[in-house]
């Protein structure tokens, strides 16, 4: 039997990992407008103090990080 793969949209993965970086104190941003993309990347977490915690941010491989998304979930 082979495992069947669910499809998880892009703004639910990120309201998932909202709520997982809520519990640490940091919050997940997107990057708005071409000036800041190339240092930040598209995705970009800050902490509750606006200091910055980490750049280019890849939603899928991040959400498997923090447990947002699971084995058999595939972003989409």
């Amino acid at each position: 039997m082979s495992q069947k793969t669910i499809t998880v949209t892009e703004s639910a993965l990120i309201k998932r990992i909202q709520r997982k970086l809520a519990h640490e104190g940091e919050t997940l941003r997107k990057t708005r407008g071409e000036r800041w993309r190339g240092e930040l990347g598209d995705y970009y977490t800050v902490s509750d103090a606006n200091c910055l915690v980490s750049t280019h941010v890849d939603l899928a491989s991040y959400g498997r990080e923090l447990g947002a998304l699971r084995a058999g979930e595939a972003v989409g």
